[in-house]
């Protein structure tokens, strides 16, 4: 991923290697940033969540004698 600047306004993401682009004005890339940062931190809190569940079902799994 990369951008480029056109302007003071105007900024374009490149993607993958195919050269998918976005153009964005300043307003719309900083809505972007906020969406995806408070998607990162709804992912982050499911990631936990799952950890959490995951640990109880090991804690509670009979270990195995020898």
């Amino acid at each position: 991923m990369r951008f480029s600047v056109s302007g003071s306004n105007v900024t374009h993401l490149v993607l993958g290697s195919t050269e998918f682009e976005l153009s964005f004005d300043a307003e719309a890339l900083k809505r972007m940033v906020e969406l995806g940062t408070e998607a990162l931190a709804e992912m982050d809190q499911r990631y936990a969540r799952e950890e959490a569940e995951r640990d109880e079902v090991e804690a509670m799994a009979p270990t195995s004698s020898r």
